[in-house]
Order: structure tokens, then sequence, then C-alpha cells
């Protein structure tokens, strides 16, 4: 299994957030987006960071996973309790 693959990053997910969110509701967005980008290099590790964002009582869990076209970067929101607030998955294109 590659570091950068979808497996990878829902695992890594908060446990709280693993059981108030299906797999699939994320993988869907994810594929879609690693397809613009012509797939996700190999031998590669995302860059993670959790935090939680200025004036928000939110957790942010950040992945960024550098590609040749621009990055892939997917944020996690979730309450403290675990439940999800929203998620994010988009490409920046590099020119």
């Amino acid at each position: 299994m590659m570091d950068g693959d979808f497996e990878t990053f829902f695992n890594a997910l908060p446990q709280g957030v693993q059981d108030n969110i299906s797999a699939e509701t994320i993988q869907e967005t994810w594929e879609e987006e690693v397809d613009k980008l012509g797939g996700l290099p190999k031998n590669t590790s995302p860059d993670v960071s959790c935090y939680v964002p200025e004036h928000s009582d939110q957790i942010r869990v950040e992945f960024v996973i550098p590609c040749d076209k621009g990055n892939f970067k997917v944020f996690i929101n979730y309450f403290p309790d675990g439940s999800l607030y929203n998620y994010v998955i988009w490409k920046n294109e590099t020119k």
C-alpha cells in the first residue's frame, strides 16, 4: 500500500471521526480529485498536521501530498467529541 493512498489517510483520522463518517463518504470526492491530478505519485508520504484553527473550537486534520502538477490537499474539521463538521478535498495546480 502506498503511503499517500486513501486507506492510509482514513486510518490516520481520529477514531471519533472514523466512527462518525463512512470511508465511502469521503473516498468518492478523494478519487475524483486524484483523477484530475492524473494519480498520486508513487513512494510519497503526505505531510500531516493537526491543529485548532484560530477563533474555532474545531480540530482540523490537514493532509498535503505534493504532486507534479500541484498539491493534493485534504482538510477534515471535527468537533472535540469526534463528530464531523466538514471536509474539503482539492488540488492546487502549479503553472
